[in-house]
């Protein structure tokens, strides 16, 4: 249980951080482009 739960972490994490990157970035230039 806890390897299955270990190995699905492992394959979602990197769109996890891929997804929250892109948010940032789109955040950042959202602000950069209002001023």
């Amino acid at each position: 249980m806890l390897k299955k739960l270990d190995t699905l972490l492992v394959e979602k994490f990197p769109h996890i951080i891929m997804g929250f990157t892109v948010f940032w970035l789109a955040l950042v230039a959202y602000g950069l482009y209002n001023n």
